[in-house]
């Protein structure tokens, strides 16, 4: 498996992550800076996810910096042609449970933390934490000093089930292939249709 992040205006590649042992159908979605890849991996026989970040090479400092350098005259223009490719992070996570389909949560300001959506190959329609699934948590506490702010917790290579992210809960659900969201008029919350054979309506 190789996924290409392409530039849809320069038509720069961005980035290039390439994936060994991959088999069966390949489940990605791309929301803000961020790209996950759901797949089997048959060398381990395991489920696996890809986590992909793109980011500024610029370091922000906080506030004051951004205040001073908005006293200080913004630039008129930005052009895709004159930018430097963002930094890549990658990391790689193990799950015990398919994806039949995938999709992020989506508010009307934009304000609210994103979740991923999936429809597991139970038939259930499960949500996860995005920050269990960041390409930047780190191996251990002490080096995730920077990182206090976002709470993003130290990097475990397996994605354990919580019974508490099922969100139809005993529900039996069937033919469950296809999953959208939609922001509504009360912020921090997505509204969510899983549709198949069945369909399944939730707000989270």
């Amino acid at each position: 498996m190789i996924v290409y992040l392409i530039c849809g205006v320069s038509g720069r590649v961005l980035a290039k992550v390439r994936h060994e042992y991959v088999n069966g159908d390949i489940q990605l979605i791309l929301s803000e800076n961020w790209v996950i890849a759901h797949y089997w991996q048959y060398k381990y026989s395991r489920y696996e996810f890809l986590a992909i970040e793109l980011f500024d090479h610029d370091v922000d400092y906080g506030a004051e910096e951004i205040i001073k350098k908005y006293m200080a005259g913004l630039p008129e223009t930005y052009s895709s042609f004159d930018n430097e490719d963002p930094v890549v992070i990658t990391k790689t996570y193990s799950s015990v449970f398919g994806a039949n389909a995938m999709a992020s949560t989506i508010t009307q300001q934009g304000i609210t933390r994103k979740d991923l959506l999936m429809i597991m190959n139970s038939g259930q329609v499960y949500t996860i934490d995005k920050r269990m699934l960041s390409a930047r948590r780190r191996d251990s506490e002490e080096s995730m000093n920077t990182f206090d702010d976002e709470a993003i917790p130290p990097y475990k290579a397996l994605i354990p089930i919580s019974h508490t992210g099922v969100l139809n809960y005993d529900m039996k659900l069937m033919g469950l292939n296809k999953i959208k969201t939609s922001w509504i008029y009360l912020e921090s919350t997505s509204l969510v249709v899983a549709y198949g054979c069945d369909i399944f309506i939730v707000a989270v």
